[in-house]
């Protein structure tokens, strides 16, 4: 029961590399079974054997190039990744090649459809018991055809095809599905590791500016960019050891996390520095919130040798104007608002421009 859920809960967390996977699967095969079915259109004019066949092969060809026009649609429409695209283009091959395995070919066996159903297996990537329904159906209506076309038999010796056919293909689609599933969870790990901080687990500035940059060109809502430093840590850092000072860079990924909510980018920038964009903001008192408990949180006081060593946060903020923002727009304005903070005595934050007074937690 266990492993059945966690199998689910891969395929949905890869819904859109799985529907990509099968996207590229199915521009190719339009293309490929256009091809086929024309030349086999053409070839019909000469051939006794296909001429029969003829209508099937002209209708596989118009389908296919119907199929391939509709995929190129709702891409650029950006239509909804619902599996029914696939599994419809993949019925019609099934239901051509069971009508010309039978209806069309009375006196031969199935062979088309039974190859077919060992490369569906190998192709469409979905959960193996989906891809079993569609081969199954499919299977009872090419037995249904060849014991309404065949003698006996023949009949006989599809049916004991087919459901060969139909085992191997279900176990090669259960083999490939989990082997690709694999795949992408190994290149989803990698992927997860290459964006995140080694030593806090957050976003690292590539990932978070990858982010931001992408959100800003999508939306228009309200947001903000916190640019926060440490203050004192080289200090603190010298003198209490490197080791206490990476603890205390991954507390302060550990308090951003419980202060700021999911759907904020969180990332670290480097050595003490750390940035966080908040978006769909109902207003910017929620900011100015959280940065004074931000303030609070980091303020420490530690001591050795009879000494005091004060660890604070500066901090900068910026908001999005009503005028389309960027990434290194809304950093320099930022890191601007970071600078007048530590000018102005640290432990505080500052809003850039001057949108509201400097405020500092003491």
């Amino acid at each position: 029961m266990g492993n059945r859920k966690k199998e689910q809960d891969n395929y949905t967390l890869y819904q859109k590399r799985i529907y990509n996977e099968n996207r590229i699967l199915i521009h190719y095969a339009s293309f490929l079974s256009v091809t086929v079915n024309t030349l086999a259109f053409l070839l019909s004019f000469f051939s006794e054997i296909m001429r029969s066949s003829r209508l099937i092969y002209a209708l596989g060809a118009i389908l296919s190039v119907v199929c391939v026009l509709l995929f190129r649609f709702f891409e650029e429409k950006q239509a909804g990744t619902s599996a029914g695209w696939f599994y419809g283009f993949w019925s019609g091959i099934l239901l051509e090649t069971a009508v010309l395995g039978t209806l069309m070919q009375p006196h031969g066996n199935a062979v088309t459809f039974c190859v077919t159903l060992i490369t569906l297996g190998a192709l469409l990537l979905d959960r193996p018991g989906r891809i079993f329904i569609l081969m199954a159906s499919a299977s009872i209506l090419c037995c249904l055809f060849s014991f309404l076309s065949k003698e006996i038999s023949l009949a006989l010796m599809d049916l004991i095809n087919i459901t060969i056919s139909l085992i191997i293909g279900i176990f090669v689609a259960s083999y490939t599905s989990a082997s690709r599933i694999n795949d992408l969870l190994a290149k989803g790990r990698i992927l997860k590791q290459r964006d995140k901080d080694p030593l806090t687990n957050l976003r690292n500035r590539k990932a978070a500016q990858k982010y931001i940059t992408d959100y800003l060109e999508r939306n228009s809502d309200l947001c903000a960019m916190l640019i926060m430093d440490i203050d004192h840590f080289k200090t603190v850092n010298d003198v209490f050891g490197h080791m206490y000072g990476d603890k205390i860079i991954r507390e302060t990924g550990t308090k951003l996390n419980q202060i700021f909510r999911s759907s904020d980018c969180i990332c670290r920038l480097g050595g003490d520095e750390f940035m966080i964009f908040m978006t769909k903001l109902p207003d910017k008192d929620i900011v100015l919130k959280k940065a004074a408990q931000l303030n609070k949180s980091i303020f420490t006081c530690l001591n050795k040798d009879h000494r005091k060593y004060m660890i604070s946060a500066s901090i900068g903020i910026c908001f999005t104007d009503s005028v389309k923002s960027t990434y290194s727009q809304l950093y320099k304005n930022a890191d601007s608002a970071l600078y007048s903070s530590k000018q102005n005595g640290r432990n505080q934050y500052s809003v850039y421009r001057n949108e509201l007074k400097d405020t500092s937690i003491s």
